[in-house]
């Protein structure tokens, strides 16, 4: 029961959290009277839930807040100000909402906040999580992250950073930032770096869920369409992206009959404007991870994908953001489309290694293909190696199980 309860609260964090900052200001504040919200909800949740769980959350939440500052005779305009600012969650509009919960994201990720600052407050204020979740998500102390989001809150109060959308000329940089933190949140879900799960599903429906809030309030902005599109093409394999003890299965070993094909179709409606965009060079690299993870998801086997098509989409995201990453990904779409033998002499000759050395799926995935060639002793050096560089259980049974069948 409690699991459920502390379910519907990470619900509604988001919109709690935003509904309330818009009106008190104060981050500490918002932070306390919700925190014991959701302690109040725990006990009396167990006999009597209520009807509407986020009226509820957020009227005894506006309550505690008002306690708080009565006790401690903070009062301010604001505040006293009762019938201007006595809002329900019942009689809000949906637009409203969704625009204080932009705004936050947009507090957060304000340009005079560092990058790593930005995520965790994302994460924080706007996902909702722990900072114990957030430890466990990003690889990180709680201890850090607990004081990178005291300062960053300080910093927040003392510099003045705006609870607004920003102005046309700078909201197009301003979406690029949320756009890339909502990106790395989902990939944090989808590859996660935790001890104890392969995958973390509720990083992965938060990033969703936000990036669906970015295209309902700036549905022309096609990079926020495209975000979304490929992190739906990519979630709708989670049925199969593991086995029954937590070992992940590989793209191509995956049951396609196990895909969501409700949450494709989703994609797929955007998928037709982003080749478009695509066609006429207007595309991000949003745009192309997503024409790509279409490519997956309309291929009837592994093996019958367009390859040729898949790695020129890959030089065209290569060319837009030269990361070794994609470097990789498109290396290893070419051992489909040439040969095995043919990626390893292109690594070889972009010298990867030395720019992924501490990367373990570039060891997994050069090893591979070095079993596909022949090259055993070769293969089993980088699946060793990748294994000591693995941290996740499933991940260390699956890579000890690829050295067993090399070994035979």
């Amino acid at each position: 029961m409690h699991q459920e309860i502390r379910g519907v609260v990470k619900e509604h964090y988001s919109t709690l959290f935003s509904t309330l900052y818009s009106r008190f200001r104060d981050i500490d504040l918002v932070e306390d009277g919700l925190q014991d919200t959701f302690e109040k909800a725990l006990v009396k949740w167990q006999d009597d839930p209520p009807r509407d769980p986020a009226a509820w959350l957020y009227i005894v939440a506006k309550n505690r807040i008002l306690d708080i500052l009565k006790k401690n005779n903070r009062f301010t305009n604001l505040v006293l100000e009762e019938g201007k600012y006595d809002l329900n969650i019942e009689a809000m509009e949906e637009g409203r909402v969704l625009d204080e919960q932009f705004r936050l994201m947009c507090m957060c990720c304000h340009p005079s906040l560092a990058e790593r600052v930005q995520v965790l407050l994302t994460l924080k204020l706007v996902a909702g999580l722990t900072t114990e979740e957030i430890a466990a998500a990003l690889v990180m102390k709680p201890k850090t992250i607990g004081q990178t989001i005291t300062r960053a809150k300080t910093k927040i109060k003392l510099a003045g950073i705006p609870f607004k959308t920003p102005d046309q000329s700078h909201l197009a940089e301003r979406l690029v930032v949320i756009q890339k933190i909502l990106y790395l949140l989902f990939n944090e879900g989808y590859h996660s770096n935790s001890e104890h799960s392969l995958y973390r599903i509720d990083l992965c429906k938060e990033a969703i869920r936000l990036s669906e809030l970015l295209v309902s309030l700036h549905s022309d902005d096609i990079e926020s369409e495209a975000l979304l599109c490929l992190m739906l093409y990519q979630h709708s394999r989670s049925p199969a992206r593991s086995t029954a003890d937590g070992q992940p299965v590989l793209l191509k070993d995956q049951n396609r009959t196990l895909w969501n094909r409700k949450m494709i179709q989703r994609a797929d409606a955007f998928i037709n404007r982003i080749k478009v965009n695509i066609r006429n060079n207007r595309a991000g690299p949003y745009a192309f991870q997503a024409a790509i993870a279409a490519e997956h998801a309309h291929a009837d086997t592994f093996e019958n994908n367009n390859w040729h098509h898949i790695c020129w989409l890959y030089s065209e995201l290569f060319l837009l953001k030269p990361d070794p990453i994609i470097l990789l990904a498109w290396l290893s779409a070419e051992s489909y489309r040439s040969s095995p033998a043919h990626a390893l002499e292109l690594m070889e000759r972009h010298r990867l290694e030395q720019h992924l050395k501490d990367y373990r799926w570039f060891y997994s995935s050069r090893g591979e293909l070095y079993s596909k060639s022949g090259e055993t002793n070769k293969a089993f050096a980088d699946l060793e190696h990748a294994l000591s560089l693995t941290r996740n259980p499933g991940e260390r049974r699956f890579l000890e199980r690829r050295l067993k069948e090399l070994k035979k």
